[in-house]
């Protein structure tokens, strides 16, 4: 009696699947048949990652069936899957932004940009389509320049604005991630195969240019790091910190050297000479020091700012320090005496950066006033 109840079961259980196949076809039965229509509808499903995989195996031919799914309920799963298809998804894709259904634009665009974060790189026919229209003013809807500039990776989530369109600034490469808190400097290795950065969070990272890989962090500081420079051949770092020190690293290992006592205040950057023999600094104390870099002596302490020194920049020819000031000026010190050469006034509000030109004729100077000056040394006057 029991092995009959058993077998009706099994039957019963049998004539169910079977009935139920008529009404829910498998995943392989609807890629075998091309029904590419009922298989993006399988998105919302419970066997939707099957679904997913599926379409993605078929690729290019699955792409008109996805942009259709766009503006639905089944919108971001179709999105997922046609950013991993990639480049075969690119034309119909741009050509939806440029003229298709206003719905489904945006995420249009949302799935280029998913394929450049994925590394997928756009070919040209891509992005003078896309430009045309982040340039067309009046003549195309906010909805589709959103897209457009959302696509290009030129739309600024941050503050709900926009950045400079492609040939006004190009778009960055890569962006290096593992910081926990704000990055205040950073420098590049004499061989350009690595960065150094300096950060909030108390450390600093080096990073493989070409990767973006992250090779190792440098932790010592107990305050924020605000600066950071390489010496000429590559082999050390020195940074400069919250904690009132500067510290010198081993760049291949992350080592700390030495630690460099002396300013009264935050560190707030550093220089290092053309020949590698000493460092300058800068700091909140109002000070500028000069310091040997093997040593980690104090050979000069360069006083004449009346409020905190900002940043620091040697010359060239290792010959003479630009330092930059909360008091609004420049100055300019002799790097073997350190006296004061000469103090540039014409800022109006506390100057936070400078640099020096690499022939040594021009200096830059960045300021809260809202502007950038540029200075002629020969004359030690405000270009323009």
């Amino acid at each position: 009696m029991l092995a009959l109840r058993a077998t009706l079961i099994a039957s019963n259980e049998d004539r169910y699947r079977g009935a139920m196949g008529l009404f829910t076809p498998s995943i392989e039965s609807l890629v075998d048949s091309g029904d590419l229509r009922g298989l993006v509808r399988r998105l919302d499903q419970k066997d939707k990652d099957h679904a997913s995989q599926a379409l993605v195996g078929v690729g290019a031919a699955a792409v008109p069936a996805l942009i259709e799914a766009l503006g639905t309920g089944r919108g971001k799963a179709a999105t997922d899957v046609l950013a991993e298809i990639g480049v075969p998804a690119l034309p119909l894709l741009v050509g939806l932004i440029s003229g298709g259904d206003e719905t489904k634009v945006v995420q249009a665009g949302g799935v280029i940009r998913s394929m450049r974060e994925r590394d997928v790189s756009l070919p040209s026919e891509v992005v003078a389509p896309l430009v045309q229209i982040t340039q067309d003013g009046q003549g195309v809807s906010e909805r589709r320049r959103f897209a457009a500039l959302n696509a290009l990776g030129l739309l600024s989530y941050s503050d709900g604005g926009e950045l400079p369109l492609p040939g006004q600034e190009e778009a960055p490469l890569r962006t290096l991630t593992g910081h926990t808190g704000w990055v205040n400097g950073c420098a590049l290795s004499p061989d350009g195969s690595w960065i150094v950065s300096a950060s909030g969070d108390q450390t600093l990272k080096v990073w493989d240019t070409a990767s973006g890989e992250c090779l190792r962090t440098l932790a010592g500081h107990t305050n924020w790091v605000f600066g950071c420079a390489v010496s000429p051949d590559g082999t050390w770092i020195v940074s400069a910190g919250g904690d009132r020190t500067l510290k010198v690293w081993d760049a291949t290992s992350g080592t700390c050297l030495r630690t460099l006592h002396g300013h009264g205040s935050w560190v707030n950057g550093c220089a290092v000479s053309p020949d590698g023999t000493w460092i300058v600094s800068a700091s909140g104390d109002r000070y500028l020091k000069v310091w040997d870099a093997a040593s980690g002596d104090c050979l000069h302490t360069l006083d004449g700012h009346l409020n905190s020194a900002t940043w620091c920049a040697v010359s060239a020819d290792g010959t003479w320090i630009l330092s930059a000031s909360r008091d609004r000026d420049l100055k300019v010190w002799d790097a073997a005496s350190g006296d004061c050469l000469r103090t540039l006034s014409d800022h109006t509000d506390r100057i936070e950066g400078c640099a020096i030109s690499p022939d040594g004729r021009r200096v830059v100077s960045a300021s809260w006033d809202k502007t950038v000056k540029v200075w002629d040394t020969q004359s030690w006057r405000v270009e323009g």
